[in-house]
This record gives structure tokens, C-alpha cells and sequence, in this order.
């Protein structure tokens, strides 16, 4: 998600590739796999997030004049954002660190644990990894200290706000420090349309990560920087503010009049188009996630699981159902043009739905094998075509694993 930034130092690491930008004389910012935000004041610093558990972020902090990490601050509990016990230790070897997280964040790395065989399998899907890349395999650090809605720091001549918002989780931290007009925004912007509906994940807090935006908007920050992507300054923190605001104002306000009309999702999915000036916005490209995915969550917010379909009330096996349809079917060779039709006509999810059920159930026979082929040529063309990260997983996995259910 991040794009190379503009006057930042670029340090290769230890296979991932760190690069590091002086944003005033004792603000930084560094830009991995995720973002992570120091200042340095007097004799001590405060950090804000662990760069992905970067490896050598401590040697990059000190070589900004840092002496000691005194107070880290975790902007979310999401595993980018925190540190495991390995990434840490060089951080500090004199004194005690403190951590401080909303109060929710332990709570969600038990909840993790929990779910850590479910996660790691979500994981290998969303971003192609598996298994767990080795900087996460270290516990992670829970926090020494937590607060509930609002708290500050004093940091000699410096005040740091950190005020609970939620977004991609209910544990949410924005950082706000007035006496250099910068906010530290975590995942509430991500360098690209935000990360609101995550097929792989739980819906996210739509209507809470407004009124998130709308909070850093009303503090009219000179620099905001985000969890993950580039830094933004002046006229660029004010327009990405607006435009993802606008935009997802827009798609919560097309979800609910759907809603009012009685459509179905998958009306309301087909009919969302963002207005032209938001469409366009650079701080809202869909290369991570998308606007429909974002239409999808917003409904999930608002009403039940159940579509109206009185066979999903008790859904019968999904392989039962395709082996009794193919039964019914007398000429595959004959449904199998038809697919490809509907396919090249635009009709790509009736295409998919009906090549499924011709797999479903008896991937790789040798029965499957035309059937396998075509869907084969159809995610070939998706992968081409689709340049969002979230989609494209989804495509990729059918590829690599089409049995797997998350």
C-alpha cells in the first residue's frame, strides 16, 4: 500500500525494505509494511506503532539522536502495528518502556490467540503468505497501560492526545500533538479507498470511522499521517480528509436509502457508482479494497444474515445441490458454451455460479477437467483486469486452493 515518499532515506533492513522521512527537526516517520511515527524531546522518545516489528526500527530511531524509546503508544491491535518481544528488546536496553493502548487491545490479541489457526489460514489468503512471516512468530507485547476514551501524555513542551476512535477495529487510537499541528491517524487512512469491508474479516465500524475522520478534520492538522502510505501535508491532509469522508458518506447513504426502497445487496451493490470528482480522488484509488465491499459491510451493519431466500434459512450442502443439479443437466458440453457466452456478454457472476456448480464437489476428476479449464481462463482474465488487493486474493486462492472455506 505504501508509496515510495517524498524526501524519505531509504534503508534496506533485513528484507524489508525501511524507509525513513524527517518531517521537523525532531518528527519522523517510518514507511514499511506499515507506519510507524516518533518524536524525539530532550533525552527520550515517543513512538507510535513497531513499522510491521521491524527488525532495526530501533537503530534507525537512534540514528536520529534518540537515546532511549520511553513511551510507545500501539494506534490498533491489528499484528502490523504491534511489536513482539523480538522487535522490541533493542528498542530500550536501560530502562522500563511504557505501552499504552486502548483498553480493548489485550482483549484482542487473546481473542487472536484464540483464533490463531483460523487467522493464520485468513491470512495466507488475504496476502498470499503462509506461513506467518518469521518477524510475527514472536509474542507480541501487550500493553503496560490502558485508558478508555480519551488520554494525555507530557512530553516536555509537548502535549500528546490520544483520543479512541473506531474503524477497522473498536480499539482505535488517534494521536494528536497541537504544538506541531499533526495527527497520527492509524488505520482510519491507508493511503487508498479505506479498508471498510474486508471479505476475509468481520465488518468494520463504517458510521464510527466517519465521525473518526470528522474528529482529525475539526483539529485542521498541517500534517496527518497515516497507518499505512504516504505522509500527508497541508493542502493533501485536507482534500484526502474530505474526499474519504465524502466518499464514505456517499456509499453509507446509498446503503440506507436501498435499505428504505427494500433492495436486496445485490441490488445495492450493482447500482453504487461514486460521484466523478470522488472517483477520481488519488487518496481514494481502490487498489486495496473497494467501494462494493464497503456497500456490503455498511449492510451487514444494518440488518440480519437472512436474504430472503427461504433455502438459506438451513443452507443444504452446497456440493449436494450441485451433484443433484448436474444430474438434471444432459449436455455439460452444451451448458459449458452457454457459460462462456454469458462470461464474454458481461454476465460474469451468473458465469461463475454456474461453473462452480459444475466443479463443485468433484475438483480435479476427470469430469471436472473442462469445466476447471474454463473457470481457469475466467480468473486469469480477473487477475489481469483487477488491480485491488482484496479481490484479487479471492481470485488467487480459487487457483491455488479452490476447496478451502474460511
Amino acid at each position: 500500500m505504501n508509496d515510495d515518499p517524498k524526501g524519505a532515506e531509504i534503508h534496506e533492513g533485513r528484507g524489508v525494505r525501511l524507509r525513513v522521512r524527517q518531517l521537523l527537526p525532531n518528527l519522523f516517520c517510518a514507511h514499511g509494511l506499515s507506519n510507524a511515527v516518533w518524536m524525539n524531546v530532550d533525552r527520550t522518545t515517543i513512538l507510535v506503532d513497531s513499522c510491521a516489528s521491524h527488525s532495526e526500527l530501533g537503530d534507525y530511531i537512534r540514528q536520529t539522536g534518540s537515546q532511549a524509546v520511553g513511551q510507545i503508544i500501539y494506534s490498533h491491535s491489528h499484528r502490523d502495528h504491534l511489536f513482539t518481544q523480538d522487535a522490541m528488546a533493542p528498542l530500550n536496553q536501560h530502562d522500563e518502556i511504557g505501552l499504552l493502548a486502548h483498553w480493548r487491545v489485550p482483549l484482542n490479541i487473546d481473542h487472536e490467540k484464540r483464533l490463531w489457526e483460523h487467522g493464520e489460514r485468513v491470512r495466507s489468503i488475504q496476502f498470499k503468505e503462509k506461513p506467518l512471516a518469521p518477524r510475527y512468530r514472536s509474542p507480541l507485547v501487550y500493553p503496560s497501560e490502558v485508558y478508555h476514551h480519551e488520554t494525555t501524555i507530557e512530553l516536555g513542551k509537548y502535549t500528546v492526545h490520544v483520543i479512541h476512535v473506531k474503524g477497522e477495529t473498536d480499539d482505535a487510537s488517534i494521536v494528536h500533538i497541537p504544538e506541531v499541528n499533526c495527527v497520527v491517524a492509524g488505520d482510519l487512512l491507508i493511503g487508498s479507498w479505506p479498508n471498510l469491508g474486508n471479505p476475509f474479516k468481520p465488518p468494520r465500524y463504517g458510521q464510527d470511522w466517519i465521525r473518526g475522520l470528522k474528529h482529525i478534520r475539526a483539529l485542521n492538522p498541517k500534517i496527518v499521517i497515516p497507518g499505512h502510505g504516504p505522509v500527508l501535508e497541508d493542502v493533501d491532509a485536507t482534500h484526502c480528509l474530505d474526499d474519504t469522508i465524502a466518499g464514505l458518506e456517499f456509499v453509507e447513504e446509498h446503503v440506507v436509502s436501498g435499505l428504505n426502497r427494500g433492495h436486496s445487496l445485490k441490488q445495492i451493490v450493482e447500482e453504487i457508482r461514486l460521484p466523478r470528482q470522488l472517483e477520481s480522488s488519488p487518496y481514494l484509488r481502490q487498489t486495496y479494497s473497494r467501494i462494493e465491499l464497503a456497500v456490503i459491510a455498511f449492510y451487514r451493519n444494518y440488518t440480519g444474515w437472512w436474504n430472503g431466500d427461504p433455502a438459506s434459512v438451513y443452507p443444504a450442502d452446497p456440493t449436494r445441490v450441485a451433484s443433484e443439479i448436474r444430474c438434471a443437466v444432459e449436455d455439460e458440453s452444451r451448458l459449458l458454451l452457454r457459460i462462456r457466452e454469458l462470461w464474454e456478454s458481461g454476465n460474469r457472476s451468473t458465469a461463475m455460479e454456474l461453473i462452480q456448480l459444475l466443479i463443485r464437489g468433484r475438483e480435479g476428476t476427470v469430469e471436472a477437467r473442462k469445466s476447471e479449464n474454463l473457470r481457469e481462463q475466467f480468473l486469469q482474465q480477473l487477475l489481469v483486469e483487477d488491480v485491488c488487493l482484496m479481490t484479487r486474493s479471492a481470485w488467487i486462492n480459487a487457483q491455488r486452493d479452490p476447496q478451502i472455506e474460511t
